[in-house]
């Protein structure tokens, strides 16, 4: 219990390691701004009332949805799948589930490497820009 509440608490400071540089650039680049060219002239940022909560939709959504996300996303599993034992959720999200997860990991599409990717697309096939090996150049 103490080592998943440590885990936690680091989870926790990694997000907040990662708002933080740039919630600080934002507020550096958005003073300079807001001093230059300002919509509605008033007084500066910081000095509203309505920081507060500006700061805790900044720093705790990003935590919260972190959570929330992974929570839902096993609940909604469990749900859909009638999965009702903590087993069956461990073996689900560790084994996959349907007939596409027996197959290896090299045949699907979207974990593919680029090397059996074919030379050409097929005809009909949009190209993609980004990528080198069905690039039109």
């Amino acid at each position: 219990m103490r080592e998943e509440f440590l885990a936690d608490f680091v989870s926790l400071g990694q997000t907040f390691t990662k708002i933080l540089p740039i919630s600080l650039a934002m507020a550096a680049v958005f003073t300079v701004l807001s001093s230059f060219w300002a919509c509605n002239p008033s007084q500066p940022w910081w000095r509203k009332r309505d920081i507060v909560t500006d700061l805790c939709y900044w720093f705790f959504i990003p935590v919260i949805a972190r959570y929330l996300r992974i929570g839902l996303l096993i609940v909604g599993a469990a749900a859909l799948f009638r999965i009702t034992t903590a087993d069956g959720l461990i073996a689900f999200y560790d084994n996959g589930h349907g007939p596409l997860a027996a197959l290896p990991l090299v045949v699907h599409p979207d974990t593919a490497p680029p090397e059996s990717l074919p030379a050409h697309p097929p005809a009909g096939w949009p190209r993609c820009r980004s990528s080198s090996k069905w690039s039109s150049s």
